[in-house]
């Protein structure tokens, strides 16, 4: 990009990378590694915890929305989380999730350690409701993660949503003309792998900046996907997660795709701090796994 703005492109978002160094979720954002003493309220907890709920509060099953709910409600917003964090961002109980769902009015969904992708390390976090209480809810666990991190509002810190594959190329833009726009206007740091997740129809995006940076990009990502289902270019089958995926096609089966240099296992995802290095490794086709569940949190 140019003006200071930095655009990547690049399957950095799903491999780990030489120049890349730590997978997002070992990373504190400074640059270094998330003290031990963190994962007291990790994902196995957490996961023992809640494993048993897999509905929202009021007992409708978010996972499995209709296509009418899907149109009047417009499609959900994801994250991923590091797994060490995901105790605090819960909270006791669910309460401090529980705060943020009443407040924003959103549900929120977080995949279960047994059921996310074998590839990922991270933490899936689905967000259902009305675009701003999407971004209330995201905006909570944005501002939740920087105090995790004792990181200010305003220092550059690092958030990853993901996107559904087919929205890349609009959010991209010919010979990247809107990502960079969006870069600029947002003052964000924006990377769009070039490989949707192993197993998932989706693929990360990296934000680099501040608390109000990443929400502007995150704010300008949703209306372009957004317009892209008011005009019928996303439909629901967009948005699935794997579970969904796995149940319309039992007849395929678990499949890599070889590198030149033989068989090439996926890693732990990478998320770029330093947007300049340009040393890329790529990355394989996504495998098929079994499905994944999430506990839900809030309002459908």
């Amino acid at each position: 990009g140019s003006d200071g703005c930095l655009m990547q492109v690049d399957e950095c978002g799903v491999t780990s990378c030489p120049d890349r160094k730590r997978p997002y979720h070992q990373m504190d954002h400074n640059g270094g590694d998330l003290s031990h003493n963190q994962q007291g309220g990790g994902g196995g907890p957490f996961a023992k915890r809640h494993s048993a709920n897999t509905h929202s509060h009021n007992g409708t099953n978010t996972n499995s929305s209709n296509s009418n709910a899907f149109f009047q409600r417009g499609p959900p917003s994801r994250c991923l989380l590091p797994p060490d964090s995901v105790g605090y961002i819960v909270g006791k109980s669910g309460q401090h999730i529980r705060q943020i769902t009443d407040d924003s009015g959103a549900s929120i969904d977080v995949s279960r350690d047994a059921e996310a992708p074998p590839d990922l390390s991270d933490k899936i976090v689905t967000i259902n409701g009305t675009p701003h209480a999407k971004e209330s809810a995201v905006g909570a666990l944005l501002r939740r993660l920087r105090q995790i991190n004792k990181q200010t509002m305003q220092e550059r810190g690092v958030f990853v949503i993901i996107i559904p594959d087919k929205s890349a190329p609009a959010i991209i833009g010919q010979r990247g003309n809107t990502i960079n726009e969006l870069c600029k206007s947002t003052e964000c740091e924006i990377h769009i792998s070039k490989d949707s997740i192993s197993g998932m129809i989706e693929r990360p995006v990296t934000l680099s900046g501040s608390v109000n940076a990443i929400m502007n990009a995150i704010s300008s990502i949703n209306e372009i996907i957004a317009d892209m289902v008011n005009n019928g270019k996303l439909g629901p089958g967009d948005f699935q997660l794997p579970s969904s995926q796995q149940q319309q096609q039992p007849q395929q089966q678990p499949q890599r795709r070889n590198n030149n240099n033989g068989s090439h296992a996926r890693q732990s995802p990478s998320y770029d701090r330093s947007p300049a290095n340009s040393n890329h490794s790529s990355s394989p086709a996504g495998t098929l796994y079994a499905g994944t569940s999430t506990t839900a949190y809030g309002r459908p």
